[in-house]
This record gives structure tokens, C-alpha cells and sequence, in this order.
């Protein structure tokens, strides 16, 4: 059982109440004097934790003293917790009842046993196992300790007895606390210190007389503040650290234990209760200008508060107005504890409107505010004054610059200097002249001057006094004085070295001081000099100081005299005026330019040193040498002419191409400036130039073009781009043609291009020519033209197959022919020339004859090569070729054959005169062509009878007609050939 288990009341421990008459062995033990008795058996063990109440027991005689102990086992014995006595009166049933102290706690584990002075006389009964000790002790006390109480230390058992006693506890009572209130609830403020008591009431009591004394209270652990045990049962509570950053409310919570483990608890709030910043150092004043427009430090002052997070600010102004309100304040935070109440940069003051402003300075710690109050006091304004101004000054009415007339030395005695300003005010006469004057302040210092303006325009005779009403203004308040202004009358000036006479050489240099006049002003003022000339002051410079200077180079002047006047004058007031005369010495007469000064035309392509224009000079004196040049604008004609610096003839200096000149629109024209000198003097004339744009013929790039082609069909290109033909003249197109003598209507040439083409299908075959030469012309707009040779070389093609005269030849032989036997002649015609159209070569193929039984020659002779008697057939086809040098083409042979053995005219083909119907109108046209021309008839009728055909003389073209060529060439047209009947030798039959 856990050592904390209660008892429950009326526990008992030994022999049961009722059992203890039982026990009525009276033996004592002899010799026991002082004998102490502990029951180590399981009777004597208490298990659980209770309050003594009572020990009864038999005794077997009367006014027997015994002690009932309890002993609680300890670290190597056990120790006398408990010792009651009791003096029975009779031998019988003895009670010991515990009564206040007596009344102990007892723990589980403890034993219990007694103690007798003299013998031991109580009553037992027969029993093991009980294990009984006992030892001798001597008057033993409470707290007594005795280690181990066992045989090794001197006890005793006592073996076969029980002896009847009964020990009673009553239930533990727990421990409570005397803390008012669940929670008990103090306050303390967040100011209070680490080790302060924040609480000295906790106590706690136990009803039980052991525990009270020995309770245990702890508390829960916390990191602001600890538990201090007084007593037992009595403590107090005390900061353990900083309790600023602590939470508002604070739990502690209590525990008290008795020596029963029984508990209570208990708990302590703590309301940590803020403390509101103080202010230190305020209420307070301080007095500033009512110029402060800027940071400006006023009070700093402390705020002291409890490790709290202090913000001040300025949280009212009265009076608060447009210009001065709280963001004309501010707080510089400088630690947690010190601030800075100072002005802003938006500070304004009037003193005139707010003579004082009450702040309201707030501060917070997080929870609360504290306030207090700063008084800002306003000095006023100090008018600036005007220092060391004297009441007036006398100046000349010459003045009409800038001048100062006197220094102001303007001061402030409560604001910066530069902030204050002198003005001209309204009050100052007389008006319309004021604008004479101005104030201004003085480059470099702080001090203002009075000045004149330097357009200043005074006149004695006018206003002799000027009243100047000056304003000092701070921008607060002002200051004004009064100032005078006194003019003098100006005197003019005069000359006092003219009139005078001065000689200048001719030759003097630019530059040169020709005089210099002297002015006298007795006011000493600045004086300047005004000059008119006669003829002219084109040559002279006045200067302002007197000076008269040369300014033109006088090599080339004609005029002998000069009259200069001058005069002088101030700012004020004309002075008189005086003459210089000046006399030019050796003045040179200017050559003078008499021709030119008209325009010429120059046409494009002209030769060079070709004659443009004569510049012709005249000079006076004999002895000078003349020279010419020439300019010329714009640049680009300069480099067509020149000028003969001698004689001063203008001739062209280059081939001049008009497309070449770089204008784009309207004429060619340019402007040459002639320029005669005597190397001290000149004149010039002009000339203007006009280029004129000449037609200028085409040009082909090469006299010669060699073209060689196939014959072909019209539209056959020889060339397939145009020949390179250039033209000087802008947008000149020419215009092709072509010349190739009789054979141009061969060719046809593009008029544009210049691309020349077959005009005709070209067949050299038909009597084109192989080779011939053209000539290409190209005329440009204005009729010019260039052209260029073309030789043409047409090459032969082989374009035509041979051709026979019938697609099938039909033969008759006899079968019984020799070899060689002639059947008849097959011919083809090619209409090619040579070398593609002749000689033909012609070939059989016998392959379906099982034979070689036929030959042809060269020539179309078509024989017999071998014996037909072999052929069982009445009839034989076999094909006959004829090939040109790269063609063929066929026909078919169809041999019929005979076997009459009588000789018969071999068989030939129907001619013309066979068929008896063109007997007919061949006789009718006879006679219409004899009638018309006799010769052509007896030619025809003669023509029969003369070997090799006949041979016409007509329009010297040559025609023969043979038996060997049937057809004319492609493309001619004739009548049927006329044929002559052949008669074979008659062939025996074999």
C-alpha cells in the first residue's frame, strides 16, 4: 500500500478489540527491568497514515506502569516517535487514550511497541511467528533512535507468544489554507522593486497536532516572483525580477502537504496596475522672437516612468491660428526618459496677433496618458533702422548712367540683416521723375545703395530737387525716412585744336591716326564726339575719344579732298561744331573694265582654246601694268573657260559635256567675273555663260557583232539581249533597223531593243543563205545614227528525212530469173543539201524471206541476188530502207511473181502517156503552148528523143529532170515524171 494511504477511522492494528480478553497467560518475563518490546511482525506493521487514538491491553496486576511507543524505521534503525505512559490500577483490561499532543500522526510503516520500567506483566496467549523483540533501554525519550534493533544489536525475541494488545488510529485530517478568498487578490503597482514583500499572509494550518507544526506549502514556479517559507506553515511573497514587462494579472498558485501527502490550495492574483508617466520640468515658459521660423530649442525635459515606452507630442496650442497651431511645434524624442520640445520649420510667429501660446504637451506609456503645459512668449518685432543717411546730396544734371549716390547701412537688431529690404515708396516726389532713382542692395555686403538709373534723364530747367521717400521693411514692420536730391546745371562742351588742315598720302596705311581732336567739358564729364564728311566718311572712323582714323586702303581713291566735321557733346548738352580738311596726295587712277558685261552661248562638245570673249581694260596712267583673272559661280564652270591674265581673252579651257554638268532643271548657266588690276586698284566686269545642249549621235561599244546560229523557224533570236549602245544626250532613245542587202526580208529587228530575229522559217535547204552580213543602224530623235556589221553564219541542220516516192512498190519478175536479173529502180528524195541530203543509202530487210533473194545499189537498182524457184509463194513483202547521214525512212516491196515460160516485156509502171484520158488535153495544152511560144513546143516535142531528159534554158534557173530522181526538193511543186517504156532480154526458162 503507497505510504499516503489513509486510514480510515477507528483503524486497528494488533489483535482485534474484541479478541484482546482472550489473552490471559500471566507469565512475565523475569528479569525484563527496563525492557522495551517492538512487534516487528506483520500485527505490529501500521499501513497507513492515521492519528493515535488509543492502546488497549490486559495486564495481569494492578498500578503496572507501562509505555506504548511508536517507532518509525529510519536509515539503519528506527527512531521513538511517539511514548505514552499509563499506570494501570487493577489487573485487568487497560486502556491508554491519546489526548492532545498524544494525538500524533502516524505513517504507514511505523511499528508500534511498548516499554516497562519494571517486569513486563501483560497478558499474552500461545502463538508463532509473531516475531517479538525486545532490548534492554533505560528511560528511552522521544526521538530516541536505536540502530537496528535486531539480534546483532543486542535484542531479544520473544518466541510463542501473542500478546493481546489493540492499537486504534483515527483518520488523518488535511491540511488547510488561511488565505481569504479564491483567488486572494492584491494589487501592486508595475513600479515596485525586485525583493520587495508584495504578500506576507500565507499560512496554512492542520488540526492535527504533528502535522501543524511540520506542513510543506510550495508554489508553482513563476518568473517574476518566489515563495519565502517563514514557518512550516507561514510564508510570504517577494519580487524576483523586473515586473515592467510583466503580464497585468499574475496567478500564483499554492500548495500545502501534510505528512499524509494530504493537500491543499490556494491562489494569489496579482494585478500588476500601471503607473502613469510623470512629466518632470514641466509646467514651464520661454520667451522667443516672433521672427523664429526654424527649429529652435525651447525645454527639454524628462518623462520618468516604470521601463515603460514613452511618445510625448505637442497635443494642443491655444490660441491656434492659420499661421502658428501644434505643427508649428515639436518633440525630439532624445532617450525613453528626456525629450526636446522645440519649434518646427513651419513655424510662424505674429506677435501682433498671439502675444503667447499655451502647448498642451501629452506623454503616453501605453496604457495612459500624462499631460502638462509650456508657455512659448512672443518678443515683438524691433523695426530695422537706416544708419548714417544724410538728409540730402547735390549731384549734376548730367548724370545719366548708373552712379550710386550714397551707401545705406541698413541693420536689424532682432532678425537677420538679409531679410530686410529698402524699397522707394509712394510718398517720394516728384513722381513722374522718381523713375530716375532706384535702391538697391550693394553686390557683396548687406548695406543698400541710392543710385541712379542708367537711363536717368535729368533737367535742371525742370525738377532742381528730388524727395526720396525710402521704406526699410523687415516683412514685420518698417522704417521711413526721408532723402533730397539736388541737381547742378551741365555747361556744354567745346574744341580746342579745330578747324585744321591735315595731308594724307595715298599710300598711309589702314589704321593710321589721321587726328585727334581735343574736347573740353568743365564739369569733367565724359564727353563723345559726333562726325559728318563731305563727300563722304566712307574712308574715316570717328572714335568716341577724339581719335580719327584711317579705315580704307586709299591706293584706289579719286577724290582729292576730304572736309570732316565734328562735333563734340556730353551726356547732356551739344557742343560746337569744327572742320578738319584733309588733302589725299598721290592718288592713283583705277583701270576701267570696257567690254564685257553680256552673255555668250557656248555649245556642248566645243573645241578647246576655241574663242569665248574678249576683257578689254583701259588705264590712265601709261606706266601700270594690267593683269586679268576671272571667278566664276556657280563653281562647276570654272574649270569650261579661262581668262589670259595678259591679253585678256576668255577661251574655252575643256571639252564641256552637257549631260555631265551636275544641274538637274532649267539652263545650263553660270556667271564668270573678270577682274583687271594695276596692282593697286581694279575693276571687274561679268560674263554669263550658257551651255547649249547639242544633239550627239548613239555609239555602239564595237564596229562588229559576228552571230552564228542554227537554221530554225521565224522568231529564232540571234542574239538574245541588246547590242550595248550608248547615248550622251539625256533620254535620247534610238530607234533599230536593218539592212542585209536582198536577204533583209529574212530578218526582222526589234525597233526598240535592237534584238534581231528570223523574220522567215530559215531553211538553208530552200536556198536561204549559209552565210551573209547585215547592217544594224540605230537613229536617235534627232536623225543621228551609228551602226554596226553583223556577219551571220547560218549552219545546216539535217531536218529532213529521205523521203520515197510511193509508200508501196509492187514488181513482177519472172520466177525463173537469174541472179542479178534487174526487177526496177526505187527512189527516194532528201531535202537536205549535202552533206545531209545526198548520197542516200538504201538497204532491204529480208528477214520474212527466209532468203537474201533481192539486192539494191546505191542508186535504188533493185536485182536479183539469188534463185526464187525456192519461194513457194506467188508473191513476196519486204521493206527498203533509205538513210541520210542521220535519218531514215521506209517503203514497202511487193514482188509478184511469173512463171510463163514465154519471154514477156518485163513489167514497168503505168506512165503518163499510158492512160489514154491525158492524151486528151496533153494535145489541147500542146497546141495552146505552141501558139504562145513555139520554142517552148519544139523543146518539149524534141525532148523525147534526147538522152539525159531534158534541159530548160528559162530565166537562167537550171532544172534537169533524170530517171533517177522522180521529186523535185521539198517544197517545189511538178508535174508527174515522165517515164520510158524498158524492154528486158527475154530470160529462158531453166
Amino acid at each position: 500500500m503507497p505510504d499516503h494511504s489513509i486510514c480510515n477511522a477507528d483503524f486497528e492494528a494488533g489483535l482485534p478489540n474484541k479478541d484482546i480478553n482472550d489473552y490471559d497467560k500471566e507469565d512475565p518475563t523475569t528479569g525484563t527491568t527496563d525492557k522495551a518490546y517492538l512487534h516487528k511482525g506483520p500485527e505490529g506493521l501500521i499501513n497507513c497514515c492515521g492519528i493515535l487514538d488509543r492502546y488497549e491491553f490486559e495486564i495481569d496486576k494492578g498500578n503496572l506502569q507501562v509505555f506504548f511507543q511508536i517507532w518509525r524505521p529510519t536509515t539503519g534503525g528506527y527512531k521513538l516517535i511517539s511514548h505514552i505512559l499509563k499506570t494501570c490500577p487493577g489487573a485487568d483490561r487497560c486502556e491508554i487514550v491519546a489526548s492532545g499532543n498524544q494525538k500524533i500522526t502516524v505513517l504507514a510503516g511505523d511499528l508500534w511497541g511498548w516499554y516497562t520500567p519494571g517486569d513486563e506483566d501483560l497478558e499474552y496467549d500461545d502463538g508463532n511467528n509473531h516475531n517479538y523483540l525486545y532490548m534492554t533501554l533505560t528511560s528511552p525519550v522521544v526521538d530516541t533512535t536505536v540502530s537496528p534493533w535486531d539480534a546483532g544489536s543486542g535484542a531479544v525475541p520473544i518466541a510463542g507468544r501473542i500478546y493481546g494488545i489493540n492499537v486504534q488510529l483515527n483518520a488523518n485530517n488535511p491540511p488547510t489554507f488561511s488565505l481569504p478568498g479564491n483567488p486572494t487578490i492584491i494589487s501592486i503597482p508595475e513600479s515596485t522593486v525586485v525583493t520587495n514583500i508584495v504578500y506576507s499572509a500565507v499560512a496554512a494550518s492542520d488540526s492535527d497536532v504533528s502535522d501543524d507544526p511540520i506542513l510543506s506549502i510550495t508554489m508553482t514556479a513563476n518568473t517574476y516572483f518566489k515563495y519565502n517559507n517563514i514557518t512550516a506553515k507561514t510564508g510570504n511573497v517577494e519580487v524576483q525580477s523586473d515586473i515592467g514587462s510583466a503580464p497585468p494579472q499574475v496567478d500564483l498558485s499554492f500548495t500545502v502537504t501534510d505528512q499524509c501527502h494530504q493537500t491543499d490550495t490556494a491562489t494569489l492574483r496579482i494585478n500588476i496596475d500601471n503607473v502613469p508617466a510623470v512629466i518632470v520640468g514641466l509646467p514651464a515658459n520661454k520667451l522667443i522672437s516672433e521672427h523664429t521660423a526654424s527649429v529652435v530649442d525651447l525645454i527639454v525635459f524628462n518623462v520618468t516612468d516604470y521601463n515603460d515606452n514613452i511618445e510625448c507630442e505637442v497635443e494642443s496650442v491655444t490660441p491656434s491660428n492659420a499661421n502658428t497651431s501644434k505643427d508649428s511645434f515639436q518633440i525630439i524624442k532624445i532617450s525613453n526618459e528626456k525629450f526636446n520640445l522645440t519649434t518646427s520649420s513651419a513655424a510662424k510667429f505674429f506677435y501682433n496677433t498671439a502675444t503667447k501660446h499655451d502647448l498642451v504637451v501629452k506623454c503616453n506609456d501605453g496604457d495612459a496618458d500624462s499631460r502638462s503645459t509650456f508657455t512659448v512668449k512672443l518678443e515683438k518685432n524691433k523695426a530695422p533702422v537706416m544708419a548714417n543717411l544724410p538728409s540730402s546730396i547735390t549731384i549734376s544734371e548730367d548724370v545719366t548712367i548708373e552712379q550710386r549716390l550714397i551707401t545705406i547701412n541698413l541693420t536689424d537688431s532682432d532678425q537677420a540683416i538679409t531679410d530686410t529690404t529698402i524699397t522707394l515708396g509712394t510718398g517720394s516726389s516728384p513722381a513722374s521723375y522718381i523713375s530716375n532713382f532706384r535702391v538697391r542692395k550693394i553686390n557683396g555686403t548687406n548695406d543698400y545703395g541710392i543710385f541712379t538709373t542708367g537711363n536717368a534723364n535729368f533737367t535742371y530747367n525742370i525738377a532742381r530737387e528730388y524727395t526720396l521717400q525710402l521704406i526699410a521693411h523687415d516683412g514685420r514692420d518698417s522704417t521711413i525716412e526721408y532723402f533730397t536730391v539736388n541737381l547742378i546745371a551741365n555747361f556744354p562742351p567745346w574744341i580746342n585744336n579745330l578747324p585744321a588742315n591735315v595731308i594724307l598720302p595715298s599710300t598711309s596705311s589702314i589704321s593710321h591716326l589721321i587726328f585727334n581732336v581735343g574736347g573740353v567739358d568743365n564739369e569733367t564729364n565724359q564727353i563723345f564726339y559726333n562726325c559728318t564728311c563731305s563727300p563722304t566718311c566712307e574712308p574715316f572712323t570717328c572714335l568716341q575719344d577724339g581719335r580719327i582714323l584711317l579705315n580704307q586702303d586709299l591706293s584706289t581713291t579719286t577724290i582729292v579732298g576730304y572736309n570732316i566735321y565734328v562735333q563734340v557733346r556730353d551726356a547732356k548738352n551739344n557742343g560746337e561744331n569744327r572742320t578738319l580738311t584733309i588733302t589725299v596726295t598721290g592718288i592713283n587712277d583705277r583701270p576701267e573694265m570696257v567690254t564685257l558685261n553680256t552673255s555668250v552661248n557656248i555649245p556642248e562638245e566645243t573645241a578647246v582654246n576655241t574663242f569665248v570673249a574678249n576683257a578689254t581694260c583701259n588705264d590712265n596712267d601709261a606706266t601700270d601694268t594690267i593683269t586679268y583673272s576671272m571667278t566664276c559661280l556657280p563653281t562647276w564652270g570654272a574649270p569650261f573657260v579661262q581668262i589670259n591674265s595678259t591679253d585678256g581673252v576668255i577661251k574655252t579651257l575643256s571639252v564641256i559635256n552637257y549631260e555631265n554638268i551636275p544641274v538637274t532643271t532649267g539652263a545650263r548657266k553660270f556667271t564668270c567675273t573678270a577682274k583687271c588690276s594695276d596692282g593697286r586698284a581694279s575693276s571687274t566686269a561679268t560674263l554669263d555663260i550658257t551651255i547649249l545642249d547639242i544633239n550627239e549621235a548613239p555609239k555602239f561599244s564595237q564596229s562588229t557583232y559576228n552571230a552564228v546560229l542554227d537554221e530554225g523557224p521565224a522568231g529564232t533570236k540571234l542574239y538574245t539581249k541588246s547590242f550595248n549602245l550608248t547615248d550622251d544626250d539625256i533620254g535620247d532613245n534610238a530607234t533599230y533597223s536593218l539592212d542585209c542587202g536582198t536577204n533583209t526580208g529574212l530578218f526582222r529587228v526589234n525597233e526598240v531593243t535592237g534584238i534581231i530575229e528570223f523574220g522567215v522559217d530559215y531553211d538553208v535547204d530552200t536556198g536561204a543563205p549559209l552565210s551573209l552580213t547585215c547592217i544594224l543602224k540605230a537613229t536617235d530623235r534627232g536623225g543621228l545614227n551609228a551602226s554596226v556589221t553583223i556577219p551571220i553564219t547560218v549552219r545546216n541542220v539535217n531536218d529532213n528525212k529521205p523521203k520515197f516516192s510511193r509508200s508501196v512498190y509492187t514488181f513482177s519478175v519472172w520466177k525463173q530469173a537469174v541472179s542479178g536479173t534487174p526487177i526496177d529502180i526505187v527512189t527516194a528524195t532528201d531535202g537536205d543539201i549535202t552533206p545531209y541530203g545526198a548520197p542516200l543509202t538504201y538497204t532491204l530487210n529480208q528477214t520474212g524471206l527466209g532468203c537474201l533473194c533481192f539486192s539494191i545499189s546505191s542508186s535504188g537498182q533493185l536485182t536479183t541476188a539469188d534463185s526464187l524457184t525456192g519461194i513457194n509463194a506467188s508473191s513476196v513483202t519486204f521493206t527498203v530502207y533509205a538513210a541520210d547521214s542521220g535519218q531514215n525512212s521506209t517503203a514497202t516491196i511487193i514482188i509478184v511473181f511469173r512463171e510463163n515460160v514465154t519471154p514477156a516485156p518485163t513489167e514497168r509502171f503505168w506512165t503518163f502517156i499510158d492512160d489514154p484520158r491525158n492524151i486528151a488535153w496533153l494535145i489541147a495544152f500542146l497546141v495552146i503552148l505552141a501558139v504562145i511560144c513555139g520554142v517552148i513546143a519544139y523543146i518539149l516535142i524534141t525532148a523525147k528523143s534526147t538522152p539525159g531528159g531534158l534541159r530548160c534554158q528559162c530565166c537562167r534557173i537550171r532544172r534537169s529532170f533524170t530517171p533517177e530522181r522522180s521529186e523535185r526538193k521539198r517544197g517545189q511543186r511538178s508535174p508527174p515524171p515522165l517515164r520510158r517504156t524498158r524492154h528486158f532480154p527475154q530470160i529462158k526458162p531453166f
